[in-house]
């Protein structure tokens, strides 16, 4: 089920990598909402030229597709909270400074439309890319146009989002040219992902939370974004995945000296501050 491997880093294509250690992920194994079965051990890997994390021994790009589609991600993600109650404040007001009235959205992996909903109350025309066909259905009904798949998405766009979304690329270069196709000059492109260069993870390495789901395969680092072809970095705020992670520096501290006298390992939480990167890229 995961014989997949890269040849050389999948985001910069350097072949100065190294492995840093075995993922060991939790039972039942489920890719999405999907339990499936692995046969080879999985490895995170660092490339030396960008400093990016990946990993080794995957599933397959087309299964994962299939995976994704037929999996009941809008059943899983059912208890979403609205955008602004559930997102950390700096994504909020990130955001709400790139979109106005008027303004063309594509958010991709738009999963069943919060974000695409907040930036719709803004006054923005929204269109979404995503893979599950259950949560199309709901993309559907809310009103947003929707696309399967971003090679379908037709016309250009002010601003493009991906929260949650790099992680799960096979090939983010591509990912990245057809998002500068699809955007209006000085467009912008507004990405959201764990940062593995976050004190959480530098600790906790292979062992970190984030790796521990099958779909999370590459993890950039913001060295990489800083030397994309066709766009300038504009912002990069550190941030939490979401505001129910947010807790007092004291508290986090606690909790993490807690877990190592007690379990004798950590994984990243509680996170030793903002473990999560928000980027703004704007089309040259």
């Amino acid at each position: 089920m995961n014989p997949f491997q890269w040849d050389a880093c999948p985001l910069c294509g350097g072949g100065d990598v190294h492995e840093i250690g075995p993922i060991t992920y939790r039972q039942p194994i489920r890719f999405s909402t999907r339990e499936i079965a692995l046969a080879h051990t999985p490895m995170l890997f660092e490339c030396r030229g960008c400093d990016s994390w990946f990993t080794q021994r995957i599933v397959p790009q087309a299964t994962a597709f299939l995976l994704y589609e037929t999996g009941a991600s809008s059943e899983k993600w059912a208890d979403t909270p609205a955008f602004v109650e559930g997102k950390s404040r700096n994504i909020v007001d990130r955001l709400s400074q790139h979109i106005k009235a008027g303004k063309k959205v594509l958010d991709v992996g738009a999963n069943t439309g919060e974000l695409l909903d907040h930036v719709r109350s803004l006054g923005a025309e929204t269109s979404g890319a995503e893979p599950s066909r259950a949560s199309r259905e709901v993309l559907t009904r809310k009103g947003h146009q929707t696309f399967a798949r971003l090679e379908d998405v037709s016309g250009t766009f002010d601003v493009i989002t991906a929260f949650d979304l790099v992680e799960h690329l096979y090939d983010i270069p591509v990912f990245l040219r057809r998002a500068h196709q699809l955007l209006a000059p000085d467009g912008v492109l507004i990405l959201l992902t764990g940062d593995r260069h976050c004190l959480s993870a530098e600790k906790s390495r292979q062992n970190w939370w984030y790796l521990k789901a099958p779909e999370h395969i590459v993890f950039p680092s913001d060295k990489y974004f800083r030397k994309v072809p066709g766009f300038q970095l504009l912002t990069k705020d550190a941030t939490y995945a979401s505001a129910g992670y947010e807790r007092s520096r004291i508290m986090q501290w606690f909790q993490f000296i807690r877990k190592i006298l007690l379990k004798g390992g950590y994984d990243g939480l509680p996170s030793l501050g903002p473990d999560h990167m928000l980027l703004s890229l704007k089309k040259d």
